[in-house]
This record gives C-alpha cells, sequence and structure tokens, in this order.
C-alpha cells in the first residue's frame, strides 16, 4: 500500500469537487449521462473523506444523513453513500476499501443504524466493492425507483 491518509475534508474542497467532475465524466462515458437522481450537495452531510496517495488527491466518499427523507426506506436513522470515488491513476491499491471504512466510522459515530447507496448495471467494480463490504441489494428507492440501470444496496450498521 502506498503513503495513503485518509482526512476529513470539507464537502465543498476544490480537490474533492475536481475528483466529483473526473467521476462524473466517467460515468457519461459508460452510461452516456451522469448520476441519475439530483446532484448530491452537501446537505445532510456525516462526513466527506478524501483519501492522499503521496499527498496527492486520490479517492474521495460521503454520507449523508437522509433519515426520513424516503418512507419507502423504513424507520431508523438512515445514510447515504455518496460520491465514492477513486482516481483511475490511484485504482487497484485498496484505496476504496479505505473510503468505504472510514465512512462506516463515520456514520457508526453519528449514531446511524443504516446506509444505503446506489450505483449502476455497468459498474461492475462498484458493485463488487459494495458487495465484498457487506451490502445486500434492496429495491430501489427514492430518485432512483424507477431508473432501470440502477441498483441500490443497503448495509446494516448495528
Amino acid at each position: 500500500m502506498p503513503d495513503a491518509v485518509v482526512e476529513t475534508v470539507p464537502w465543498d474542497l476544490a480537490e474533492v469537487d475536481a475528483l466529483r467532475r473526473e467521476q462524473q465524466v466517467e460515468l457519461r462515458g459508460r452510461y452516456g449521462s451522469g448520476e441519475p437522481g439530483p446532484p448530491p450537495t452537501g446537505r445532510g452531510l456525516v462526513a466527506m473523506v478524501l483519501v492522499r496517495v503521496d499527498g496527492e488527491p486520490s479517492a474521495c466518499g460521503a454520507v449523508q444523513d437522509i433519515t426520513g427523507e424516503h418512507p419507502d426506506l423504513g424507520a431508523g436513522r438512515t445514510g447515504e453513500i455518496k460520491r465514492v470515488f477513486v482516481r483511475v491513476s490511484a485504482r487497484r491499491r485498496g484505496l476504496s476499501r479505505l473510503v468505504m471504512a472510514a465512512l462506516h466510522e463515520h456514520a457508526r459515530d453519528a449514531g446511524l443504524d443504516r446506509l444505503v447507496l446506489e450505483t449502476g448495471m455497468l459498474q461492475p467494480e462498484a458493485i463488487a466493492l459494495y458487495e465484498a463490504c457487506g451490502y445486500s441489494l434492496i429495491d430501489n428507492y427514492g430518485p432512483y425507483a424507477t431508473d432501470p440501470v440502477s441498483l441500490c444496496y443497503a448495509y446494516d450498521l448495528t
């Protein structure tokens, strides 16, 4: 593993914004458009994490508290994982697992009961990551409910 440092940073940090833009370019290449649903904002932010490798911003991810926003998700305090992304030049080094571990820790510290997320059918590496982290497939929720290429997952933090 290279010298990787996980930091908690503001949502609007310029380096994180650059990674989010790279992610959207990649998604448009796969799907012809960006992320389904409204673009995420810092609203309800529990944590935004940035992984630096040898000082360079290389990976990011966020967790937002969405408790009560989607009745179809049921009761309990729910967080949503957003914007997990690893720069192409830094892939296959375990950085996505570092991001997920940090997000899980922040979510537990915030008192969330479970996490949900959306990914797409054309992202097999993301699907493999989430399933390896213990996420289970659930019915699509909220803005993804009718999206034919979306897959939604949940993870129990309790």
